[in-house]
């Protein structure tokens, strides 16, 4: 993204990243799934979407201090993808490497514990923890109406959390009040009380 020139290239890259990153939360829902039973999921999960909203929080306190960068060559927004991107990509480095795929391969268990795990997660999922494909199991899915439901829940809650993303900033600036600068620092309250909002509701959510 830093090394774009024009909106193309923008577009492009913008695209390909939305598209790689598509499946990172659904994964992450399918990854608790090996490793909690249903009814430990929900805190779990909204322990995990909590830091979305407290990596906004550093986020702005990152663009600040980038902001504050005296550079001739390389522009603010160029440094903000370079810096905060290449964390990203390293912890994907130690992540291929060092998260197992599931409990019948964590080494960090012991025998007894690795076996407790497995069994825990099988008397969970009941049929679902059959790995055989089906199609019947397929159809399920696009036959159920709750799946749908929580698309549309998921989509308008996303429409409504990347809206505040993308274009909070833009908005403190056009309050005449702050620099653009400035505004990164100010973006960083609602996160801050996003993150204490989901972590207090997620205890009722087991």
């Amino acid at each position: 993204m830093a090394a774009v020139t024009n909106f193309v290239g923008l577009t492009i890259c913008r695209f390909l990243l939305g598209a790689f990153e598509a499946d990172f939360f659904p994964g992450v829902v399918y990854f608790m799934s090996l490793w909690y039973p249903r009814k430990m999921q929900a805190v779990r999960l909204s322990v995990f979407w909590s830091f979305s909203a407290l990596a906004g929080t550093f986020g702005g306190l990152i663009a600040y201090g980038i902001g504050q960068i005296k550079s001739s060559q390389v522009a603010h927004w160029q440094l903000i993808f370079i810096i905060e991107g290449f964390p990203t990509i390293l912890m994907a480095v130690c992540c291929w490497f060092l998260l197992p795929d599931s409990p019948e391969q964590a080494r960090f268990l012991s025998a007894e514990q690795r076996q407790l795990e497995i069994e825990l997660i099988a008397e969970d999922s009941g049929a679902s923890h059959n790995h055989l494909f089906s199609w019947l199991q397929v159809k399920s899915i696009f036959t159920d109406w709750k799946t749908y439901t929580y698309g549309i829940i998921y989509l308008t809650g996303s429409i409504a959390v990347q809206g505040v993303t993308l274009f909070l900033p833009s908005v403190i600036v056009g309050s005449g009040k702050w620099t653009p600068v400035q505004s990164q620092l100010m973006t960083r309250p609602p996160y801050v009380v996003a993150f204490i909002i989901t972590i207090l509701l997620s205890r009722s959510s087991d």
